[in-house]
């Protein structure tokens, strides 16, 4: 009979922990990958959806105020306001240092690097343009546009 061989030898353990740490490093390091891709676009679609955000609700805001009500705008101590309406019904607030901003004391967004509103030649045409911080990758998300008051 032949010689009862159960078991493993030292040789072949060492050779099965070697292919499965190959393993699990390339798998640990495509998850920590993936992972890390996922927060990266995270930010990117939070700060485009800010931006959105932002700019719908200050068009609806925009739409329901008139000409004759107006809206204006002061910049104090490099806080920027805009108010619509006569009862200044819609109050936007800007704070670049801490780009914050904030529609009646309320925060929409603490990712907004700038938040412009410019009247054109025509008064009831007002130029909107909102940016947010650079993210991760480098990339700002942003909207231009021209929103005017209904006469």
């Amino acid at each position: 009979m032949l010689k009862d061989e159960r078991g493993i030898t030292l040789v072949e353990l060492l050779a099965v922990l070697a292919i499965l740490s190959i393993i699990l490093l390339l798998v640990g390091s495509t998850h920590i990958f993936g992972q890390r891709q996922y927060f990266e676009q995270n930010e990117t679609i939070d700060h485009q959806g800010d931006v959105r955000l932002i700019m719908s609700q200050l068009t609806t805001d925009v739409r329901k105020v008139n000409a004759n009500e107006g809206a204006t705008t002061k910049n104090e101590n490099g806080v920027f306001t805009l108010e619509l309406g006569t009862n200044n019904e819609y109050t936007y607030t800007h704070e670049p240092t801490t780009t914050t901003l904030k529609r009646n004391g309320v925060i929409l967004s603490e990712n907004i690097s700038e938040f412009i509103w410019s009247s054109t030649t025509n008064e009831a045409a007002n130029k909107i343009k909102i940016v947010s911080v650079v993210d991760d990758k480098g990339k700002q998300a942003s909207l231009e546009t021209v929103l005017y008051l209904r006469r």
